[in-house]
C-alpha cells in the first residue's frame, strides 16, 4: 500500500533561486491559483527527509516569492534551488 501511495504523488512545485537576504526563495508553482502552494503545508520534498512549510507567499511575475519555516538565511535558501 505504501508503494501505492508513493506513486501518486502531485508535483505542486520547484524551488528556484534565492531572494535576498532573508532566506526567501522563488517558487515556480504548477496550482492552478499560484498562491494556492501556501495553504498545502507542509510539502513533501523529492529530498529524503526533507519537508517544507510556506510560511508566507507573493506573486511576483511568474513566480511565488516565499518564505519557509526554518530557512532564515540566503546560504540556506540557496541549498534548496531545484527542490520539487
Amino acid at each position: 500500500m505504501a508503494e501505492l501511495a508513493a506513486k501518486q504523488k502531485i508535483l505542486m512545485g520547484r524551488i528556484g533561486a534565492a531572494h535576498g537576504l532573508a532566506g526567501e526563495v522563488r517558487i515556480t508553482s504548477f496550482t492552478q491559483d499560484p498562491l494556492a502552494i501556501a495553504s498545502y503545508s507542509p510539502l513533501l520534498t523529492n529530498r529524503p527527509g526533507l519537508t517544507i512549510s510556506i510560511t508566507t507567499a507573493r506573486l511576483a511575475k511568474t513566480v511565488l516569492i516565499a518564505k519557509l519555516a526554518g530557512i532564515d538565511d540566503r546560504t540556506t535558501a540557496e541549498a534548496l534551488n531545484g527542490v520539487e
